[in-house]
């Protein structure tokens, strides 16, 4: 394998620490102020956080197939599969998010109406919920890499 497994594992950690703070950001902008100009970048963010959760799973299951542990170790393991699960959760809820923003960006070009604190607030929920299920893959890889 020479090169290529740490290579996997240090890109795919480092893309996990890099979605963390893309999250993070998002957050923080929808926790404080959200005006016109934030839709944007918010929903830039957005898209950038997406691409970063799918090349996660994409490296993740490079590692599986092409990694130095043979791809069953990973495939029989019940904490990969709640590590998936909960990744997928995070990429259905980051397109969702997606969605609502470029709601909110309709809305506000073509309506000329401003952002309710209701709408805010609703999509100020589905960050929190991402931030509250993101600890469930990093806990079951410590599981799955412990052989448990």
């Amino acid at each position: 394998m020479g090169y290529l497994s740490p290579a996997l594992a240090i890109t795919h950690h480092l893309l996990v620490f890099g979605l963390i703070s893309i999250l993070f950001g998002e957050y923080t902008i929808l926790k404080f102020s959200v005006d016109q100009s934030k839709v944007v970048f918010l929903r830039k963010m957005n898209y950038w956080y997406t691409g970063v959760l799918l090349l996660v799973l994409l490296v993740g299951f490079a590692r599986v197939f092409y990694g130095d542990k043979p791809s069953i170790y990973y495939l029989h393991n019940d904490f990969f599969w709640i590590k998936i699960a909960a990744l997928v959760t995070l990429l259905i809820y980051a397109f969702f998010m997606s969605k609502k923003l470029h709601q909110w960006q309709d809305l506000i070009t073509e309506q000329s109406e401003c952002l309710t604190s209701d709408l805010i607030d609703k999509a100020y929920r589905m960050v929190f919920i991402q931030m509250h299920l993101f600890p469930i893959p990093v806990v079951a890889a410590v599981f799955m890499a412990r052989g448990i």
